[in-house]
């Protein structure tokens, strides 16, 4: 569940970024004390003060002084990591690094890294395979095909990109109107066919539009491909080998299932560990955990979503504009999962980093560009 973030894209674009990546050179004496220097948890990262990775700590306490004082509304936590390390992890209101956050649609970019590997696995041909496949398994579904044979020809790769250009209203109206077609999703006895059922208001694959029904029948053919629900899943090919260990799957009760669009719970520096591994190519810690092509098609724009944002197969990415020297101008990406009220991983390739907010800010949202491109790029020093 998301809230509608065009209000800076063209900022995005604009903005002139510091041209270094985080750096080894060492001073002479790094700060040991700062607020929010991580603690060792004994949980798969390793934590480096900022100065050891070429952060400047005056700016990013700076910044995390203005999370303090409630100048970007209910943050709870901000975690930042470069390169190898983790180098900042402080949590605000009386939240803790040992609490798990609801990530809401944060859920939407894991449910999709598991079709990733259901695809290397074998489970799913590919992104090209008709969902029809699946879910004509059942009676109910079945009847929607029949009814309107066109959507037999949706195909698994239009729900990853959200284009499946079924009508649907979730980010044009507040997620407090009961018309919102989540509210109407939510109340509804059948999740999937409540998506299915709705009419063709464009051809598939031709114009993004926000649906979360889109990734509850992504939840749904994982199950009827692999035999396990995503919580499972998600467990056996990803967290055990990420070294995640606390989580929680809330669950759709109509259908005795775990909840694709938004029902994962974890915590900061475990959401770390998921950018972490997309921003290494699906390595961690030396092992190939989703294919590499994966992690790279997967956060690449894939179809327009407005002004300079683009989405890809459940992750967004917005591009701006780096000047690594005069007169020369990079087009690069910042890649981000995000989660209603502020829940957030994102990644900024060029530079090493990964960038995990948590928060209660409801369909405001946190303005995470300002605190990325103000004053964490800010902080890249050599």
């Amino acid at each position: 569940m998301e809230t509608n973030c065009r209000k800076k894209c063209i900022f995005f674009f604009l903005a002139h970024i510091l041209l270094f990546s985080c750096s080894d050179d060492k001073p002479t004496s790094p700060d040991l004390s700062y607020p929010g220097l991580p603690e060792e948890l004994n949980d798969g990262w390793q934590v480096a003060p900022m100065q050891l990775k070429g952060m400047d700590e005056e700016i990013i306490l700076t910044l995390s002084d203005r999370v303090e004082n409630g100048d970007y509304g209910q943050v709870h936590s901000m975690t930042i990591a470069c390169g190898n390390h983790l180098i900042f992890d402080q949590y605000y209101l009386d939240h803790s690094s040992s609490e798990l956050h609801r990530t809401y649609s944060v859920t939407k970019s894991v449910v999709s890294t598991l079709v990733g590997i259901a695809i290397e696995k074998g489970f799913i041909a590919s992104v090209d395979e008709k969902i029809s496949t699946y879910l004509a398994q059942i009676d109910q579904y079945e009847i929607v095909f029949q009814a309107d044979t066109g959507k037999k020809q949706l195909t698994i790769d239009h729900l990853l990109t959200m284009s499946a250009g079924l009508e649907w209203n979730e980010l044009a109206i507040p997620y407090s109107n009961s018309n919102n077609d989540w509210n109407q999703m939510t109340i509804s006895d059948d999740y999937i066919r409540y998506s299915l059922q709705k009419p063709f208001v464009a051809a598939p694959g031709t114009q993004f539009n926000y649906n979360s029904g889109c990734t509850v029948i992504l939840g749904k053919i994982l199950h009827l491909a692999t035999g396990k629900h995503i919580d499972v899943l998600s467990a056996e090919w990803l967290f055990e080998p990420l070294g995640i260990v606390d989580y929680n799957w809330r669950t759709i009760a109509v259908h005795d299932m775990p909840h694709a669009a938004s029902g994962l719970d974890l915590r900061p520096r475990d959401m770390a560990k998921i950018g972490k591994l997309f921003l290494d190519g699906g390595i961690w810690e030396g092992e190939q955990i989703i294919p590499a092509a994966w992690a790279e098609d997967a956060t690449a724009p894939h179809i327009p979503a407005w002004y300079e944002t683009s989405y890809g197969y459940q992750w967004w990415m917005v591009r701006y504009t780096r000047i690594p020297q005069p007169g020369v101008n990079e087009t690069q990406y910042l890649k981000y999962a995000m989660g209603y009220a502020g829940q957030l991983i994102i990644l900024v390739p060029v530079n090493g980093l990964v960038v995990v907010l948590t928060g209660g800010n409801g369909e405001n949202m946190t303005d995470f560009e300002d605190m990325v491109f103000n004053y964490i790029l800010e902080a890249v020093v050599l």
